[in-house]
Protein backbone atom coordinates (compact mmCIF):
# COMPACT_ATOMS: atom_id res chain seq x y z
CA UNK A 1 0.00 0.00 0.00
CA UNK A 2 1.15 3.30 -0.61
CA UNK A 3 0.99 6.01 2.04
CA UNK A 4 -2.71 7.59 2.49
CA UNK A 5 -3.66 4.78 0.34
CA UNK A 6 -6.53 2.01 2.08
CA UNK A 7 -7.72 -1.35 0.75
CA UNK A 8 -11.53 -2.90 1.61
CA UNK A 9 -11.98 -7.00 2.21
CA UNK A 10 -14.48 -8.86 3.12
CA UNK A 11 -14.89 -10.85 6.29
CA UNK A 12 -17.71 -13.23 6.22
CA UNK A 13 -19.04 -15.09 9.34
CA UNK A 14 -21.22 -18.40 9.54
CA UNK A 15 -23.06 -19.62 12.46
CA UNK A 16 -23.81 -22.93 13.26
CA UNK A 17 -25.20 -22.64 16.87
CA UNK A 18 -26.12 -20.18 18.73
CA UNK A 19 -23.86 -18.22 20.73
CA UNK A 20 -21.82 -15.26 20.52
CA UNK A 21 -18.33 -15.76 18.80
CA UNK A 22 -15.33 -13.14 19.61
CA UNK A 23 -11.80 -13.85 17.89
CA UNK A 24 -8.96 -12.10 18.01
CA UNK A 25 -7.08 -11.14 14.09
CA UNK A 26 -3.84 -10.59 13.48
CA UNK A 27 -2.81 -8.92 10.53
CA UNK A 28 1.10 -9.16 9.48
CA UNK A 29 2.48 -6.33 6.82
CA UNK A 30 5.67 -6.78 5.52
CA UNK A 31 8.12 -4.35 6.94
CA UNK A 32 6.34 -3.92 9.76
CA UNK A 33 7.61 -4.47 13.09
CA UNK A 34 4.13 -5.25 14.93
CA UNK A 35 1.45 -6.49 13.15
CA UNK A 36 -2.31 -5.18 13.38
CA UNK A 37 -4.69 -6.35 15.82
CA UNK A 38 -8.25 -6.33 15.11
CA UNK A 39 -11.64 -8.17 16.81
CA UNK A 40 -14.03 -9.86 15.02
CA UNK A 41 -17.65 -10.42 17.43
CA UNK A 42 -20.47 -11.69 16.33
CA UNK A 43 -24.02 -12.87 18.30
CA UNK A 44 -25.06 -16.04 16.55
CA UNK A 45 -29.32 -16.28 17.26
CA UNK A 46 -31.16 -19.61 17.00
CA UNK A 47 -34.43 -20.28 16.41
CA UNK A 48 -36.99 -18.19 17.87
CA UNK A 49 -40.69 -19.97 18.64
CA UNK A 50 -43.95 -19.21 20.01
CA UNK A 51 -46.71 -21.55 21.21
CA UNK A 52 -49.93 -19.49 20.55
CA UNK A 53 -51.91 -21.46 23.69
CA UNK A 54 -48.72 -23.45 25.49
CA UNK A 55 -51.44 -25.03 27.29
CA UNK A 56 -54.38 -27.54 26.37
CA UNK A 57 -57.07 -28.22 28.66
CA UNK A 58 -59.78 -31.42 27.02
CA UNK A 59 -61.93 -31.42 30.11
CA UNK A 60 -63.85 -34.19 30.35
CA UNK A 61 -64.06 -36.61 28.22
CA UNK A 62 -65.72 -40.25 27.86
CA UNK A 63 -64.62 -43.02 26.93
CA UNK A 64 -64.44 -43.87 22.83
CA UNK A 65 -64.89 -40.45 22.63
CA UNK A 66 -62.85 -38.38 20.67
CA UNK A 67 -62.25 -34.84 21.31
CA UNK A 68 -59.68 -32.35 18.62
CA UNK A 69 -57.90 -29.24 19.68
CA UNK A 70 -56.03 -26.81 17.27
CA UNK A 71 -52.40 -25.84 18.59
CA UNK A 72 -50.42 -23.28 16.78
CA UNK A 73 -46.74 -23.16 17.11
CA UNK A 74 -45.11 -19.92 15.30
CA UNK A 75 -41.98 -19.62 13.89
CA UNK A 76 -40.76 -16.27 14.63
CA UNK A 77 -37.03 -16.25 13.28
CA UNK A 78 -35.34 -15.75 10.12
CA UNK A 79 -34.90 -18.82 9.20
CA UNK A 80 -36.21 -22.63 8.46
CA UNK A 81 -37.12 -24.75 11.75
CA UNK A 82 -37.15 -28.34 11.36
CA UNK A 83 -39.41 -30.02 14.41
CA UNK A 84 -40.53 -32.92 15.78
CA UNK A 85 -43.49 -33.57 18.65
CA UNK A 86 -43.75 -36.52 20.59
CA UNK A 87 -46.22 -37.57 23.73
CA UNK A 88 -43.98 -37.23 26.31
CA UNK A 89 -46.15 -38.26 29.50
CA UNK A 90 -46.09 -36.32 32.68
CA UNK A 91 -46.77 -39.41 35.21
CA UNK A 92 -42.84 -40.06 36.08
CA UNK A 93 -44.21 -43.39 37.95
CA UNK A 94 -45.53 -45.13 35.30
CA UNK A 95 -42.93 -47.83 33.74
CA UNK A 96 -45.55 -48.59 30.74
CA UNK A 97 -43.33 -47.90 28.31
CA UNK A 98 -45.28 -49.97 25.65
CA UNK A 99 -48.76 -48.29 26.60
CA UNK A 100 -50.04 -46.32 23.57
CA UNK A 101 -50.80 -43.10 23.77
CA UNK A 102 -53.88 -41.51 23.63
CA UNK A 103 -52.81 -38.29 22.12
CA UNK A 104 -52.68 -38.02 17.94
CA UNK A 105 -50.98 -35.03 16.16
CA UNK A 106 -51.72 -34.04 12.78
CA UNK A 107 -48.02 -33.30 11.62
CA UNK A 108 -45.15 -35.43 14.15
CA UNK A 109 -42.99 -34.15 12.15
CA UNK A 110 -42.07 -31.11 9.52
CA UNK A 111 -40.43 -27.82 8.60
CA UNK A 112 -41.45 -24.23 9.64
CA UNK A 113 -41.34 -21.15 7.64
CA UNK A 114 -39.72 -18.31 8.20
CA UNK A 115 -42.04 -15.71 10.18
CA UNK A 116 -44.82 -18.05 10.27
Amino acid sequence: LEPGMAIDFEISITGFQPGKISHAMICNILNMDEPLHFLVQAEIKGSELKIEQPSINFGLIRIGQCEIREMTIINLSEIVVQFTISDFPMDKESDEQDTPSELRFSDTSGELLPFG
